[in-house]
């Protein structure tokens, strides 16, 4: 994994010059009753109380100096050129798919790596796995509509490197904290990677870690993605391997080596895609590695894919060219849509449960929400402000929950926005 030639933003000052800092800010919560009848911000900054700095001039200024520069292409105008600002929100926001419905404090979202942003894991309609403070929280939830309710609870605590007093005799530093670079989570499992090649998997169920190890010797360590994907796991590496583990045991079954650093990997039936280092999309056979399709098109280097839940042929990638690019196998000799995002490179990417919904989230600020029934042609922009450390559908249900982790130095929290049965323009935008 290369490093983006961007200045990254690594956190939201809003305590410059004192001019955002609010005590009351910091255990703030938002509903969505609170944000429709009495106008306050969905994440607690309190604009009305400095006038002068409105939260458009605030956007506005944060997006002029957001300077992105991908790894592989020249750029004739960064992205920080203040004559294109405007041209980086979407012309027709013609669709309102998901209402904002709670802004979580107590669940505090918090990132590591800049361009990996997979922190965020659903495995029931109201139930969130996420990372913060070197330990992976349970978010759960409730029904209610108008009321904020859910109880927050440490699922793994790793800050001295490890957990279950498993021995972590592969750390360099047994004392240091597991720097947290990916997580997952299904109904039983919550698997969690690290820096230094950590795989580290918990049984929620039974309360008991079923594996416990660092993946590889190698320098270039990192975990970069973890695919808990029914009854085979696949976890990506920094060191151009592909590991796949029978989920039932986690006993590593195969691994596969392909010669460039491989950010994202995700299984679909007999297949997986492979992206990473390199501008083509490979989709390969699981039990073989042998590549099936090499999908051309992005210009740089990619860390997000993944597949339509209801059709095998299609699936979407994510690029640090800024596109999704949405590909049908029957037609791989180019991709069948190409979405330019708003700010940077396009980070994350979940289908929801029931294939309606694609969402995109960038590193910062923006995550896209396209109708796949409308041939990706409608698109809700979710405007926040803060890193984006990960997003998920709810499982279970169809998608109908959609969540967002945000990092910010203030005003951190996972978001929550509910699915709008009605859809209309004229439905409350953020």
């Amino acid at each position: 994994m290369a490093h983006e030639k961007r200045t990254p933003i690594s956190s939201f000052t809003w305590d410059f010059d004192n001019k955002f800092i609010s005590y009351l800010a910091f255990n703030d919560d938002t509903t969505r009753e609170q944000a429709e009848g009495i106008g306050k911000d969905v994440q607690g900054i309190p604009w009305r109380s400095h006038p002068e700095y409105s939260r458009s001039k605030y956007r506005f200024e944060r997006m002029s100096y957001c300077d992105t520069f991908p790894n592989t292409v020249e750029e004739s105008k960064p992205l920080g050129d203040l004559s294109d600002v405007e041209d980086r929100f979407i012309s027709n926001e013609n669709g309102c798919f998901y209402n904002f419905r709670q802004n979580v404090r107590a669940a505090s979202c918090s990132m590591t790596h800049f361009q990996l942003r997979h922190l965020v894991s659903a495995t029931s309609p109201y139930q969130v796995y996420h990372m913060d403070d070197f330990s992976i929280w349970e978010w759960n939830g409730s029904a209610s509509k108008n009321k904020l309710r859910g109880t927050q609870t440490k699922v793994m605590d790793l800050k001295k490197g490890g957990v279950g007093g498993l021995s972590n005799q592969y750390e360099d530093d047994p004392g240091m904290g597991v720097l947290v670079s990916t997580m997952a989570a299904n109904e039983n499992l919550v698997a969690v990677g690290g820096f230094k090649g950590e795989c580290i998997v918990k049984n929620v169920s039974t309360e008991s870690i079923v594996f416990n190890k660092r993946l590889t010797d190698n320098k270039s360590a990192i975990t970069n993605y973890i695919d808990l994907n029914g009854d085979k796991t696949l976890i990506s590496s920094n060191d151009h391997f592909v590991r796949i583990f029978d989920t039932g045991t986690f006993t590593m079954t195969q691994s596969f080596s392909f010669g460039y650093c491989i950010n994202n990997a995700v299984k679909k039936d007999k297949m997986m895609t492979l992206v990473g280092d390199t501008d083509v999309i490979s989709i390969c056979e699981v039990e073989s590695g042998k590549e099936l399709y090499s999908l051309k098109g992005h210009l740089d280097f990619s860390f997000a894919s993944a597949w339509h839940p209801c059709n095998s042929h299609i699936v979407a990638t994510g690029s640090q060219d800024n596109t999704i690019r949405i590909w049908d196998l029957r037609k791989a000799d180019k991709s069948l849509k190409a979405i330019v995002g708003c700010l940077g490179a396009i980070r994350s990417l979940r289908y929801s449960e029931d294939g309606k919904f694609l969402a995109a989230s960038e590193p910062a600020d923006f995550v896209h929400v396209y109708d796949v029934g409308a041939d990706y042609t409608r698109e809700q922009q979710l405007d926040i402000f803060g890193e984006v450390t990960g997003i998920a559908f709810g499982r279970g249900d169809g998608g109908l929950n959609l969540f967002v982790g945000v990092f910010d130095k203030n005003y951190k929290s996972l978001m929550e926005f509910e699915r709008n049965t009605i859809a209309t323009v004229d439905t409350i935008l953020l």
